[in-house]
């Protein structure tokens, strides 16, 4: 290894009442060394993070920083032992300067006077540590998510941490703010920091990790040196089984189904869209973040108001800026926060697919929930969600599971148009090839699907056409025939246009 224990973990182990999360683990990280941790959604991994970071306490064994026992009482205390943990989901002070953030509960005070001008330049100096390029002062609510990874970073830093913990750090991010932090990465690692990394993209990890532990269901069932490590051995080894087969599939020839004629978002109303899309067809928005994928797809959905234009399904114009008409038109959108504007907490996973019943049936003399019900048994096995899980809650599922949930619940209205944003994001591989498989088959049948994503292998799989937006307008549009990544890509950075 590439320099001295710094991480040991023996025998660690973590229950949430009768489910056991993490079996007992034995785990080392080295100074000097980025050691992924992969599986599937569900297998462990968030749980074992939490431990390391005095989030949640284990159950069993032992965790020793430098050779040296540690019970932490919080997250407080394992920062005080140099642990940093940088989150899936960035939540930082936005009514405060980046020194501010760096500087909160390390206030350097001379008597009972912050020293405000010594807390800048030592934010300054952790700041160009991890090549930011914004400025001290700047208001944390003018930082882009790239920009708070980096913050967060800063601070790690300043605290003196010696192992940083990553969760999923590069899957909200930009592919230009993904390639930054991956050398950040690179270069704490020959600083001698020693990092802990999960990711569920395999390229990131093969090109950063210099180990790689595997877990499923709870358990460690391999681990590989950087020399034996490919996609295909962490596949099988996360998957445990036969994953779906890629499909292939030849667009029949429908009628114009959807229609959007002069669409104006309100964070780019300076230009239109246009674009058709035909029964069956699946079809994809691409471009680089703040091209206006989101606000296209919300806006055809009606949960954002659009400035100008409209859209008309069947030839029958929409009412704009209304979800109830788009649904009752047969319109279905599963956003990409699924825990802020999917999943009801609170309720079992039955529940949260008979929510779209309950709307559709407000105001009716009567309900059947037996036939609710039997819908939502029905769509949960289309989906792949297992019988056993839906009287659990539904917040506690992977965030794989959850999607299929979101995407489910929809089934049970069987949609004319599926409109998704980020269909896999944060979602293992044998989650996301499920999906695809289930998109694949609801086209095949004839329903519409137009979505968004920031993932190429995804964009190149799935769509039949592509929407290439950049800063706004429509760049471009690619035939299944005409599509590849560098065409793709020219377009999204404006480097040429249709």
């Amino acid at each position: 290894m590439n320099g001295p224990a710094l991480l040991n973990l023996r025998g660690v182990a973590r229950s949430f009442g009768a489910v056991q999360a993490l079996k007992p683990l034995d785990l080392e990280v080295h100074a000097g060394e980025v050691h992924a941790i992969v599986g599937e959604n569900g297998a462990g991994k968030s749980t074992l993070l939490k431990l390391v970071a005095g989030v949640l306490r284990p159950d069993a064994g032992v965790i020793s920083i430098h050779g040296q026992t540690q019970r932490f009482s919080g997250p407080k205390a394992a920062r005080r032992a140099g642990i940093a943990l940088l989150p899936q989901e960035v939540e930082v002070p936005e009514n405060m300067t980046a020194a501010d953030c760096i500087a909160l509960g390390r206030e350097k005070r001379g008597g009972w006077w912050r020293q405000r001008r010594a807390e800048v330049a030592e934010a300054q100096r952790v700041l160009a540590l991890v090549h930011a390029q914004f400025a001290a002062d700047t208001p944390v609510e003018q930082l882009s998510i790239g920009a708070r990874q980096q913050l967060l970073l800063a601070r790690a830093l300043a605290e003196d941490a010696k192992l940083l913990v990553l969760d999923e750090p590069t899957s909200a991010l930009s592919a230009r703010e993904a390639e930054q932090l991956m050398l950040l990465v690179e270069s704490l690692r020959a600083r001698g920091a020693g990092i802990l990394f999960i990711s569920h993209r395999l390229p990131e990890v093969l090109r950063l990790a210099d180990r790689v532990t595997v877990l499923r269901d709870g358990e460690r069932v391999a681990e590989f040196a950087r020399a034996t490590c490919s996609a295909a051995g962490l596949v099988a080894a996360m998957v445990g089984r036969n994953l779906p087969a890629p499909q292939t599939r030849a667009l029949a020839q429908h009628d114009t189904l959807l229609q959007v004629r002069g669409l104006r978002t309100a964070a780019h109303a300076a230009h239109s869209v246009d674009f058709d899309m035909k029964r069956g067809e699946i079809v994809a928005l691409s471009g680089l973040v703040g091209s206006g994928r989101t606000e296209i797809l919300r806006s055809v959905f009606g949960a954002d108001m659009s400035r100008a234009g409209n859209v008309a399904i069947n030839g029958v114009t929409i009412v704009p800026g209304s979800p109830l008409h788009s649904t009752r038109a047969g319109f279905a959108f599963v956003p990409e926060d699924r825990r802020a504007d999917g999943i009801f907490d609170g309720f079992s996973v039955e529940n949260n697919l008979g929510m779209s019943s309950v709307q559709s049936s407000a105001g009716a003399w009567w309900r059947s929930p037996a036939r609710e019900r039997q819908n939502a048994q029905r769509v949960a096995a289309d989906a792949g969600i297992a019988a056993t899980r839906l009287a659990v809650a539904a917040e506690t599922l992977s965030g794989g599971n959850q999607q299929k949930v979101m995407l489910a619940r929809w089934l049970t209205k069987s949609p004319t148009l599926l409109l998704l944003d980020e269909p896999t994001r944060g979602i293992d591989v044998a989650a996301r090839a499920e999906i695809h498989a289930l998109l694949l088959r609801l086209a095949a049948a004839g329903t519409s699907v137009l979505f968004a994503s920031s993932e190429m292998e995804e964009v190149l799989h799935l769509a039949d056409r592509v929407l290439v937006l950049h800063e706004g307008r429509l760049a471009g549009t690619l035939e299944r025939a005409d599509l590849n990544e560098e065409r793709l890509l020219a377009l999204a950075t404006g480097a040429h246009a249709a």
